[in-house]
């Protein structure tokens, strides 16, 4: 024994009974420690008196199983060892030793429709007390958890269908000990378990002739043979062998601005890209593609599309939904337009759904690079779509939406609007149709101080008064109808929609909805402003009618549309018989708007065929517009 220990203590019965109650200390706490030096060295940590474990690390002690020798302790300043019994009540034991995770991912695959489960080796200096499996379908934004049990080192679970998706299962383990040591494997990211041999199934689509039955499709697998449509379409899946009178499909060449046709050299189905399709018939439960094994794609490897200048037939290239909003934020380039989808109709998209694509135009003169991300992935990118501004068009920005209606098709991408982040010119806040494969409706507004300009929809920077111009295009001798917001606010902005071919002129703020019959060249002019009503002429002098012809009621009406002007227009309206005798005349002046000019067949007119001419004179011009009525 150290002879200083034994001269600081000068009774030696106290020293005995001193060195046998540390003695008993040191058998009861470090029992287990002393058990697990054979593979560790157990270390101590001396805690003086108010003292934390970090303030006294100096204080490091090493106990050894030497016989004759309980234990040796170091100095706090490491530079002397005393032999002799520790007072354990000063010392705390550390394990700073974090289990060991082995995992091997080799083939690591989810066989639909049977047991699959995940296997991991733990092992820990003392015991492993907690072991957890974190998993999240491929396309879900957050991770669940769930404990592993297991014994003799191994630790199995099995999985479960609704941990992954259609593309499959991300996922990541985590083991800890009594200490609180921690470890993950990997390390970072995640491993990934793909589906292996999913049964694909094409959900039902509407079959039949007309254009409403057309849809925009993709295709996210590869057939084993490759991406030939034949291989993939056709009599193995439920079609028929592909003729255009059975079902046609078609893929947009943005370097031709054309569509491609199986007849004239579609062969393959690419991943990423979209196409038109639509067929008379659609084997019942969908179209069963058999077995394609989903591509390894997850949140740290996304798909890329690249798209050209111009408009791009995008498609899903996932077998789970996307947002192309997220797609928007994550690339956060403005050159990339919202999608437009086709159900029986042109819309604005934004989830699209497996099997299905749309268009999207890149604005700019160079190629974009999209990466396609999952469901709330949108970390990369720094564009936020902004907030569309609401209808109130007393406010500084507001947008109304125009949708047009005709037949059993519609268009609902048109629009106009002001707004202080719009440039006089075309900018990200305006928008496009798509091109036209099938003869859709459109709304498409135009401007004459810019000839290439042709707008969906049009918005402009804020301003007290603005004039927007239009032409309507789709089937043409067909009803027609456009519809807007029936709440525009309650300010004192006045909006009018003014008809160039009938002269008919709209309070949009009374109506929500004007029907026509849609000519060859359909013109509207739509006027907004404060105290704008004597304003909404056309730009040129105009007539429409007789309205009606043949007559009805013998009440005949003209209208009338006259531009602005300084002075007066002097209008003239006779009605002559087919010998050329005036039985009718009225001279009026009028100012800058629409008018009526009315004619009634007097009774003892008989029925037959009569002559109208109206003269319509300025200061600077003079027009004359004739024509013929029938009266029954």
């Amino acid at each position: 024994m150290d002879k200083n220990f034994a001269k600081d203590n000068k009774n030696t019965g106290r020293l005995m009974s001193k060195m046998t109650r540390v003695a008993c200390t040191v058998l009861v706490v470090l029992t287990c420690p002393i058990i697990a030096m054979a593979q560790n060295t157990i270390r101590f940590q001396a805690l003086s008196s108010g003292a934390s474990a970090t303030e006294a690390s100096n204080g490091t002690t090493k106990l050894y199983s030497a016989i004759g020798q309980p234990a040796a302790r170091s100095s706090t300043t490491l530079t002397e060892t005393q032999a002799g019994f520790l007072q354990v009540s000063n010392y705390v034991v550390i394990d700073n030793d974090a289990p060991a995770i082995t995992y091997t991912t080799t083939a690591q695959g989810i066989t639909q429709g049977a047991a699959s489960s995940l296997t991991a080796t733990i092992t820990d200096n003392i015991k492993v007390t907690a072991v957890k499996l974190f998993y999240r379908p491929v396309s879900a934004a957050t991770f669940n958890s769930v404990n592993i049990l297991g014994s003799n080192n191994t630790f199995s679970i099995a999985l479960q269908e609704a941990w992954h998706d259609a593309v499959g299962m991300e996922y990541y383990f985590t083991a800890a000990d009594a200490s609180g040591n921690s470890d993950r494997s990997p390390k970072t990211g995640s491993y990934y378990a793909y589906l292996t041999n999913p049964s694909v199934i094409v959900p039902q689509l509407t079959a039949g002739p007309n254009v409403t039955n057309y849809h925009i499709v993709a295709m996210p697998y590869s057939s084993e043979g490759g991406d030939d449509i034949s291989k993939i379409f056709g009599s193995a899946s439920g079609l028929p062998v592909y003729a255009d009178t059975k079902w046609r499909l078609a893929a947009y060449d943005n370097s031709k601005s054309t569509f491609i046709e199986p007849a004239t050299g579609l062969t393959k189905f690419e991943r990423g890209k979209g196409y038109w399709f639509i067929t008379k018939t659609w084997p019942q439960g969908g179209l069963n593609l058999g077995q394609k094994a989903a591509s390894a794609n997850n949140r740290a490897s996304l798909y890329s599309i690249t798209l050209k200048p111009g408009w791009n037939h995008i498609g899903n290239p996932y077998p789970v939904p996307v947002k192309w909003s997220e797609v928007q934020k994550l690339t956060g380039n403005p050159s990339v337009s919202s999608i437009k989808v086709y159900e029986g109709g042109w819309a604005d998209g934004d989830e699209i759904a497996p099997f299905q694509g749309g268009f999207v135009k890149n604005t700019g003169s160079v190629d974009v690079v999209v990466k396609i991300p999952f469901k709330g992935q949108t970390a990369e990118g720094g564009r936020q779509q902004n907030t569309a501004p609401g209808s109130d068009i007393s406010a500084e920005s507001w947008r109304v939406d125009l949708h047009i209606f005709q037949s059993a098709q519609f268009n609902k991408i048109g629009g106009f609007g002001m707004t202080p982040d719009s440039r006089a010119d075309e900018d990200n806040t305006d928008d496009y149709n798509p091109p036209g494969f099938i003869n859709s409706p459109e709304v498409n507004f135009y401007r004459s101080d810019i000839s290439r300009l042709k707008l969906a929809k049009d918005m402009v920077p804020t301003d007290e008064k603005f004039t927007w111009k239009f032409k309507v295009e789709g089937e043409y001798e067909m009803p027609t109808e456009l519809k807007w917001s029936k709440d525009l606010g309650s300010g004192d902005q006045e909006l009018f929609l003014l008809d160039e071919v009938s002269l008919q002129r709209i309070n949009m703020r009374e109506q929500s909805a004007y029907q026509f019959t849609l000519l060859s060249i359909h013109g509207f002019t739509i006027f907004f402003g404060k105290n704008i009503s004597g304003e909404t002429g056309p730009d040129q002098v105009s007539v429409a009618g007789p309205f009606p012809n043949p007559v009805v009621n013998k009440n005949v009406t003209f209208n009338l549309g006259l531009p602005q002007a300084k002075s007066l227009f002097d209008v003239n309206l006779k009605i002559f018989t087919a010998t050329g005798v005036t039985i009718h005349s009225d001279q009026k002046n009028l100012g800058t708007g629409i008018h009526e000019l009315n004619w009634i067949a007097d009774d003892f007119i008989s029925g037959g065929l009569f002559y109208y001419r109206i003269q319509v004179r300025s200061v600077n011009a003079s027009k004359i517009f004739t024509g013929k009525i029938i009266v029954p």
